[in-house]
């Protein structure tokens, strides 16, 4: 059967594309009716199935290894129309020859082929999943195998979609409280590089030509201006981005930067925070999955993201797995705050440990939120003085010995 190319319209009224094989145009449209799409027009011709070099790249992603890593919308697409297919009774296989025929990304769909043979060999889809760890966590394999086993797929595949977008919005956060001040740091920085390299070398001469004693401010900055166009004061910075470099690269380097991390003032705690929202949003949706805990926290110990982090995990896995209560582990891992482990030994003595661990996600997540809009808050003006500061030292400099040279022509 031809392959065809097709524009549709979901029940949102939103426009979907993708490709499927039809006998014809009446074939497509009852095969879109069958996924909740109505057909708007195809074609039989174009696409990256008719492109011999991108088909034969296609082919050459054969092995585990060979396939790469997907970006996270392209992956949240895969699991979300996966979700909708396993919702509609449409079986395993018949969902991945139908997401295969519609994608157009050559990424997924090596990773579709892949899961397919994997399938076909014998092997569940969360097996399949696990032999790709560079694409899927942990965290999707476990609640995948967990829906495998209970017969309900389409709710871990609705857990994982919202797991993705839940740590989207964390991630959002994390960048924010990093890049913010970087951002705000490298303006302040290209200025004082504007005054120092263009402006102030400009001024130089026309003060000394005035001829007259400079009050100190404008000797400061005329010092200033020449030490820092001195050679090394450039190779300096690239040193230092060298240096940090080498260091994030490095297994030994990234456990360094993350224990430092965690120590500066307002950053580390605001970074602690999101650690701890991420580790108990993740608990909670395994647990309430249905997942044994000493997984769940061999899962975590992959996703921690920090080294100390991981540490902790694996003594309280080890402490568990010899008898220990969690709430009693997690506190002689000394690295939780007491409102966690609180929780913790409620949600155990209540029996509702999940419900206790997304009221941790919840509080953590709403502080880290709160933290940030709070920091950026305070950052702007903050900026704003310093940068008001330097202006005003550059006024005070320059125009301090022309207000002079004025008064002494008025006498």
């Amino acid at each position: 059967m031809p392959q065809y190319y097709y524009r549709a319209m979901n029940p949102h009224g939103q426009i979907q594309t993708g490709w499927l094989q039809a006998e014809n145009n009446n074939h497509l449209a009852e095969q879109l009716q069958s996924i909740g799409l109505t057909f708007i027009n195809s074609s039989d011709r174009g696409g990256w199935r008719n492109n011999q070099p991108v088909l034969k790249k296609l082919l050459s992603f054969t092995t585990p290894a060979t396939i790469p890593k997907l970006p996270r919308r392209v992956l949240l697409d895969f699991y979300f129309h996966l979700h909708q297919l396993t919702l509609a009774g449409v079986p395993l296989m018949d969902s991945l020859d139908e997401l295969r025929s519609q994608e157009q990304d050559l990424k997924l769909v090596a990773l579709l082929n892949a899961l397919t043979i994997s399938i076909k060999g014998g092997k569940s889809l969360n097996q399949a999943m696990a032999s790709f760890p560079q694409v899927f966590d942990q965290i999707s394999v476990q609640l995948v195998a967990t829906g495998e086993q209970s017969g309900k797929l389409d709710e871990a595949l609705a857990g994982i979609i919202e797991d993705m977008k839940w740590r989207d919005e964390i991630l959002a956060l994390t960048w924010q409280i990093t890049t913010y001040p970087l951002f705000m740091l490298l303006v302040l920085f290209g200025l004082t590089a504007f005054m120092i390299y263009y402006l102030v070398p400009r001024l130089a001469n026309f003060l000394i030509s005035l001829q007259q004693e400079l009050p100190l401010a404008t000797q400061l900055l005329l010092y200033l201006a020449e030490l820092f166009r001195q050679p090394w004061m450039i190779v300096l910075p690239l040193l230092l981005v060298g240096t940090f470099i080498t260091v994030r690269l490095t297994a030994r380097g990234r456990e360094f930067l993350h224990d430092h991390l965690l120590r500066l003032p307002f950053i580390g705690t605001v970074l602690h925070k999101i650690i701890l929202a991420r580790l108990a949003h993740a608990m909670a949706l395994m647990y309430s999955a249905g997942i044994p805990i000493l997984q769940i926290l061999s899962a975590c110990e992959k996703l921690a993201g920090h080294n100390n982090t991981r540490k902790a995990l694996q003594q309280i896995r080890e402490a568990v797995n010899s008898g220990e209560s969690l709430s009693q582990a997690f506190s002689q891992a000394g690295l939780f705050p007491a409102l966690f482990i609180r929780m913790l030994r409620v949600g155990e003595q209540t029996s509702n440990l999940d419900k206790a661990l997304q009221h941790v996600s919840y509080f953590y997540n709403r502080d880290v939120r709160e933290s940030v809009a709070r920091q950026q808050s305070m950052l702007a003006p903050i900026m704003t003085l310093i940068i008001g500061a330097l202006m005003a030292a550059l006024m005070l400099a320059v125009l301090g010995p022309l207000y002079d040279a004025v008064a002494r022509l008025a006498i």
